[in-house]
């Protein structure tokens, strides 16, 4: 039989035991979780980065253990890697960083990467590894690919006489050298230099710059190759898109210069104060382009004109706006754009009808509504719209006091539209008088209507609670059990009680159905006033 002292020795013992099992890391088995990498291998070059997606998760299901951190074990002389997280519980995923040193020779190396416990000893049980490669590659030689492409002329389709400007696209596809960076290029005609010089690219990689040749050539019949050329700083290691060529014909000279005028659309409505744009194109019909200017005639008091260019040469577009001010009176006014230069005037009819301008209003009943704290009251409000205003509207409100909280039964809509807003108070809101501005926004335009509301405060109702001491009778324990339950129960008829004059209370009063017809003097719908239980007409601002 253990003597007393070998008993307590059992004793702390597992105690011991049973404190280093709750307080420290345990894990259940020595590969607790599993390792994932995405992709398996990267390739960057020295100076440079890679990224790793570590995926740590359980092989089977486990209980929660303690955060799992990540390491790269043994290091790699010349590449460091970092983890974001760190350390996390798992299952997690951690982006892998892996920094390449400039001085970094070019190879494959296979990093160990490491999940383990923390607060554990590394490396020891728990510990699982995975390997990645990065690929490390020698960085591409210095130098810009360069590159010409699509080379068009201007006119498209010259004629005989005709000044010919060329252009071409040049772009650097890849680069190791900053911007901007110069290269000699050449435009030559029939084999004949007509163009040239240094040309600056401003980067960056990829952009397009288009290069003009200049002067301008004068076009002569037959056909002809136009051959741009360019000629690097620096070797070019794809040079075989150095140089690119186009073939074109040069036709007979050109018919009597001729245009047109047209305007786009030749009719607009407006309202007193807005705008409206016409495009004007000018194209050209026929001989070499020459310089047309454009104006406006005919235009009312209160209009003033713009084109957003008054003169170039045919085919060209522009803008006419016509801005009206708010004294303009409302009727249809006929206007002439004409286009002169070379010799011909041709003229395009535009038409501007100002009409009055659309809008609405918000009208809302009653003006004025008073409540207690923690009541709810609703204001009728509606929308209607003026010269055929059809924009939809939004509804907002503000000026409450704080904790009020309100909604609309309609919160937007096209006028006409009626909306209800209920205001609800908490039984701590502020008490006085507040002025409620209901603002309806649309078609730009913002209208206001205002209410005023007053909050009383509450009545409060003190209840006096009669502390009574029991004397435990004789009746001894039977009676004690007794008088517990009777305070119980009535514990509970009290709370029952409260909760259903909280309920009443909070009930949603309910409205009577619409009258079967709309108001008998202008036809239109009505609204129901709660408060003095009647029907109101907005439009003849009257009860019925």
């Amino acid at each position: 039989m253990p003597s007393n002292l070998t008993k307590w020795r059992i004793v702390f013992l597992t105690a011991m035991f049973v404190t280093a099992y709750f307080a420290g890391p345990m894990i259940p088995h020595v590969y607790a979780w599993n390792l994932a990498a995405n992709p398996a291998s990267q390739t960057t070059v020295p100076g440079g980065t890679a990224t790793f997606s570590i995926s740590v998760f359980y092989d089977m299901a486990e209980p929660p253990l303690p955060p799992v951190g990540l390491l790269v074990s043994p290091p790699q002389l010349g590449i460091t890697a970092d983890f974001f997280p760190n350390s996390a519980i798992v299952p997690f995923t951690s982006l892998m960083t892996v920094h390449v040193d400039p001085a970094k020779a070019p190879g494959v190396y296979t990093l160990a990467v490491w999940a383990h416990p923390d607060g554990v000893l590394f490396p020891g049980p728990g510990n699982r590894a995975i390997n990645v490669q990065v690929i490390v590659q020698a960085a591409p030689p210095a130098g810009t690919d360069w590159a010409l492409s699509n080379p068009t002329l201007s006119p498209p389709s010259p004629n005989v006489g005709d000044p010919v400007i060329f252009k071409v696209v040049l772009q650097a596809l890849t680069t190791s050298q900053p911007y901007p960076q110069s290269i000699m290029i050449a435009a030559r005609l029939d084999g004949t230099i007509i163009s040239g010089g240094s040309a600056s690219y401003p980067g960056p990689t990829g952009i397009p710059a288009t290069v003009s040749s200049t002067p301008a050539w004068t076009a002569t019949a037959g056909t002809h190759t136009i051959t741009w050329t360019l000629t690097p700083a620096m070797p070019d290691s794809n040079p075989a898109n150095n140089e690119i060529s186009r073939t074109f014909t040069v036709g007979p000279p050109p018919a009597q210069f001729d245009f047109e005028v047209l305007a786009s659309p030749t009719e607009q409505t407006v309202t007193p104060g807005s705008s409206a744009s016409y495009t004007i194109t000018v194209n050209l019909l026929s001989g070499s382009t020459k310089n047309v200017a454009l104006t406006l005639s005919g235009e009312p008091g209160g209009v003033t004109k713009s084109f957003s260019t008054s003169s170039g040469n045919p085919t060209f577009s522009s803008i006419l706006t016509l801005s009206t001010s708010s004294s303009v009176s409302p009727a249809s006014y006929s206007m002439t754009v004409t286009g002169s230069g070379g010799g011909k005037t041709h003229t395009a009819t535009t038409r501007l009808i100002v009409s009055q301008a659309k809008d609405f209003r918000i009208d809302i009943s009653p003006p004025t509504q008073t409540i207690s704290q923690g009541q709810v009251t609703s204001y009728s409000l509606s929308i209607v719209g003026l010269n055929g205003f059809n924009s939809p509207v939004s509804l907002s409100v503000a000026g409450l006091p704080a904790g009020a909280n309100y909604a609309f039964t309609v919160p937007s809509g096209t006028p006409d539209f009626s909306s209800i807003l209920t205001v609800t108070l908490p039984n701590n809101v502020q008490t006085g008088s507040f002025t409620l501005t209901v603002t309806g926004s649309g078609g730009a335009l913002n209208r206001v209507a205002s209410a005023v509301l007053v909050i009383t405060a509450a009545q409060t109702h003190t209840q006096t609670q009669t502390q009574t001491q029991t004397t435990t009778a004789k009746g001894g324990l039977l009676e004690t059990v007794l008088q517990s339950n009777l305070l119980l129960i009535g514990i509970i008829i009290v709370v029952v009680l409260v909760a259903l004059a909280f309920l009443l209370r909070r009930r949603t009063p309910s409205y009577p159905p619409p009258p079967p017809k709309p108001c008998p003097t202008c036809g239109r719908s009505l609204m129901y006033v709660k408060q003095y239980d009647r029907w109101y007409c907005n439009s003849c601002k009257e009860y019925k």
